[in-house]
């Protein structure tokens, strides 16, 4: 099933062919693909994004809105820790 979804998708082509026993089976490949990272295609996954843990313990509000990757807190970690 997931096969069928992933062939009709364009990421594996599938071709059948018979074994020596005479069934026919179905083969897949993976089609070769790039994933072209953009500032456009990372700003449109951005506006996607929710803040889930705002009204956890923990959260901490001088990282909302950071500079990049160092703003974001793991919702598990100790606070101070690098986690």
């Amino acid at each position: 099933m997931h096969l069928r979804r992933l062939e009709a998708a364009g990421l594996v082509t599938g071709t059948l062919e018979v074994a020596e026993d005479g069934k026919t089976v179905k083969y897949y490949d993976v089609t070769p693909f790039f994933p072209e990272l953009t500032p456009r295609v990372v700003a449109q996954a951005a506006a996607t994004l929710t803040d889930t843990h705002r009204d956890r313990p923990g959260h901490r509000p001088e990282c909302e809105g950071g500079s990049g990757w160092g703003s974001w807190s793991a919702p598990w970690a100790r606070p101070g820790s690098s986690a």
